[in-house]
């Protein structure tokens, strides 16, 4: 078969990109296609990153995810806004500058295969188990912060820079490069906000596995220790039903940890489905270790730059996971130090928070948190209480954890020193702001690649031991997964949607402006998931518990009374005159502003008969205001 000669190849996919835009039909894969793949494959080509196709596929759409929002930036912020427009003419002209990079050049040959033959499947089976959860059971993981990131996304699909991504009154104070990415795909794509926080799991989902696969594979050169941590990852780790039926307290799969639902979802695998929240902030730090390996051992100046630069850039995603992984490459260095293979060029990994503190802290000057980052236990019992959580979330894969240590020099190299710091963090104390997200998760992932190692050098024990292990362990992990599944499968998950919110949420989207403003109840999570999360429209005030990281308390107290007096209030003037203040559109009376009404002993029909009702069921009951009246 006759390969396409590259003057004709490149140019070939530019324009079946920007031709796919133009098809309603084919514009959100084409999206897909212009904003997540094709910036790092042009990268991967011209820089001849991998001989393997499957490791080059998922370098490309790892290096697009972190390349597209920095391309599309600049002309956002020039501009002062964000369409398509300025988004694909950004993408084609990185593109086609890339062109001339490449000219003359022989397309890369991916004829060597480094991967088990195992590891496509598996990452097809996984990504498509989140997809087919996320899309097709509308099971999504609905939460607080699946709401409010509604807000974030849209409003940086609308504006550069972002003037109320909450869907309320602040500028953001918040890395949201992940999020700009998101609205990217929402941009040029053509569907809903909501669809794209359904799609990035899957895509999230192939990018973390696969990187997590090819460190692994990169330090060790196992292939089976890689396939050992997607499914620790994949799958979880939960064996707390395991303790309970030793203690005497039931052989229950289906026990629901005690930390709050957020820790279960990680422990259990379902970290995946918050693709939209974890694995965004995660990927970066990982891929910037990737290639840190890959120069140590290869030598390769092109390794060097790609890390330092990908660790550059881990600050705009999650300065936490930044910080996390310089604490483990700075223990890392001191064994470099030891070994007497000290790089003098290392050390410009501590000057990468240069361009995130001039771009980020100078520009958008965010305040810092009131509360600490992290706190030590303070208490003899604080502390043997961190142990025991440990164990009783981690027990299944420490022995294997401790045997690497053992046997591995690999990982003692390589593994260790990232791993270390982050279970000395979550052992002896937990952080204020965010502990799941901060070190919880992070943990979980570097325990679960050095426990993978640990697996798979198993070979010194009698093969009928060393399956029995495999078996147990994989009988351990996998029967409280199938639990959680089912269960959710059968029950729903908490708070989805009914189809009330449903309906209405599509009348919002489809029948009201796109810059309309709602005003609702403060926190009323059904309330913002029709107005935010499926009208995708603003609402006047967001969630207080992520606003109070931003504003004062007191400030916000005040923006919630003013809001609260609006529903209970039976002067008319102050009504209009918040209104007005507020540039509001339509009013939102759901089942929470409804019942708050009526306890105040608000006459409910009066209060709606001021304005026009435009959309009525037996719950909801959205007006509108008519802004030339205020």
């Amino acid at each position: 078969m006759t390969r396409i000669k590259p003057a004709y190849y490149y140019p070939i996919l530019i324009l079946s990109a920007n031709i796919g835009l133009l098809l309603p039909p084919l514009r959100f894969p084409a999206a897909v296609f212009l904003i997540c793949f094709l910036p790092g494959y042009f990268l991967v080509e011209r820089t001849s990153l991998w001989k393997d196709p499957l490791f080059a596929a998922i370098g490309s759409v790892g290096l697009s995810f972190l390349l597209a929002p920095f391309i599309t930036l600049p002309g956002c912020i020039l501009f002062q806004k964000v369409n398509s427009l300025i988004l694909t003419l950004s993408l084609d002209l990185y593109l086609i500058g890339m062109l001339f990079l490449l000219k003359g050049r022989e397309r890369n040959p991916y004829g060597e295969d480094h991967h088990s033959p195992f590891l496509f499947p598996l990452l097809l089976l996984v990504c498509g188990w989140v997809f087919v959860y996320m899309d097709f059971t509308k099971l999504g993981p609905y939460s607080e912060d699946w709401t409010y990131l509604f807000g974030v996304v849209k409003e940086l699909s609308r504006n550069m820079p972002p003037r109320d991504p909450e869907a309320s009154f602040l500028l953001l104070k918040y890395p949201w490069v992940s999020y700009f990415f998101f609205a990217l795909i929402h941009r040029l794509g053509g569907v809903s906000a909501w669809k794209v926080l359904e799609f990035m799991p899957t895509l999230l989902s192939f990018i973390f596995l696969g990187v997590v696969y090819m460190i692994l594979f990169q330090a060790t050169k196992n292939r089976m220790a890689g396939l050992w941590a997607i499914l620790f990852l994949a799958v979880g780790r939960e064996t707390e039903w395991i303790f309970r039926g030793f203690l005497g307290l039931g052989w229950s799969p289906g026990y629901h940890l005690d930390p709050g639902w957020a820790e279960l979802l990680t422990f259990t695998g379902y970290s995946l489905l918050w693709g939209w929240y974890l694995l965004p902030s995660m990927i970066p730090p990982l891929m910037a270790w990737f290639f840190l390996v890959r120069y140590e051992q290869e030598s390769q100046k092109k390794d060097y730059w790609f890390s330092l630069g990908i660790c550059a850039a881990s600050c705009f995603f999650h300065p936490a996971y930044y910080l996390g992984f310089l604490i483990g490459f700075s223990c890392w260095l001191v064994f470099q130090w030891l070994t007497k293979k000290f790089d003098l060029w290392l050390l410009l990994f501590y000057f990468s928070f240069i361009p995130y503190y001039v771009t980020f802290f100078l520009y958008f000057q965010p305040g810092i948190p009131s509360d600490p980052f992290f706190q030590f236990f303070a208490t003899k019992k604080d502390f043997l209480d961190a142990i025991w959580e440990f164990l009783r979330y981690n027990a299944i894969v420490i022995p294997f954890f401790l045997w690497a240590l053992f046997v591995s020099r690999e990982v003692r190299l390589w593994l260790l020193p990232f791993a270390g710091p982050f279970v000395f963090f979550s052992v002896f104390g937990r952080s204020k702001i965010n502990h799941l997200s901060h070190f919880i998760f992070p943990c979980l992932v570097y325990l679960s690649l050095v426990s993978a190692v640990g697996l798979t050098t198993l070979k010194r024990i009698p093969l009928f031991f060393r399956v029995l292990v495999y078996f147990l362990t994989v009988v351990v992990i996998t029967v409280p997964f199938y639990s959680h599944v089912s269960h959710r499968l059968s029950i729903g998950w908490e708070g989805a949607l009914d189809m009330e919110q449903r309906a209405a949420g599509e009348y919002i989207r489809l029948y009201s402006d796109k810059n309309s403003t709602f005003v609702i109840l403060p926190d009323s999570r059904y309330s913002a998931v029709c107005v935010e999360g499926l009208g995708e429209r603003k609402i006047v005030f967001g969630w207080f518990f992520h606003l109070s990281r931003y504003e004062t308390v007191d400030f916000l107290y005040k923006k919630v009374y003013e809001v609260v007096d609006f529903f209970v209030s039976g002067h008319s003037p102050f009504r209009y005159a918040f209104l007005k203040k507020n540039k509001a559109d339509y009013i939102f009376l759901g089942p929470d502003e409804i019942a708050y009404m009526k306890q105040h002993d608000v006459d409910v029909s009066k209060f709606v008969g001021a304005y026009r009702t435009v959309f009525k069921s037996p719950r909801i009951e959205i007006v509108k205001v008519d802004r030339g009246e205020l």
